[in-house]
């Protein structure tokens, strides 16, 4: 594991800011921000769920219309790797949906890009665990 003590200035930036962007992306789901949660993707993102990928802005967009629930997304602190202009993190979230009688577990694994001086998600997984315990993973 990284020393933490040993990161340069900019490395710390770069974690905060992927932090951050990680933090949008929850808020601007749950308010329905959807141009706005569009612009932390690359133009060639992909986004893994439900056992399907979609490509690009117009299928991450797809995916969000038909999919999202209403409802609140709460991201567990990520754990980022950063390595010059990419970078991984994973987060568990937990999701209470708009009918209240609805939760979701699991997590998201993603890979992320720094170009023109700010970070995007390229791409994201999502893995389920469902009520028995077992995942649902991304394919």
């Amino acid at each position: 594991m990284e020393d933490f003590r040993d990161l340069e200035a900019h490395e710390v930036a770069d974690m905060v800011e992927i932090q951050d962007l990680l933090a949008r992306y929850t808020r601007l789901v749950d308010i329905g921000d959807t141009a706005g949660w569009l612009e932390l993707f690359t133009d060639d993102c992909s986004y893994v769920v439900h056992g399907r990928t979609y490509e690009g802005k117009a299928g991450v967009k797809e995916m969000i219309t038909l999919a999202a629930p209403n409802g609140v997304h709460l991201g567990a602190s990520p754990v980022i790797r950063v390595h010059g202009a990419s970078a991984t993190a994973s987060q568990s979230f937990f999701a209470i949906l708009a009918d209240r009688k609805t939760m979701r577990i699991g997590w998201y694994e993603d890979d992320l890009s720094k170009k023109d001086g700010r970070w995007r998600i390229a791409s994201r997984r999502v893995t389920f665990v469902r009520s028995d315990g077992s995942l649902r993973p991304p394919i």
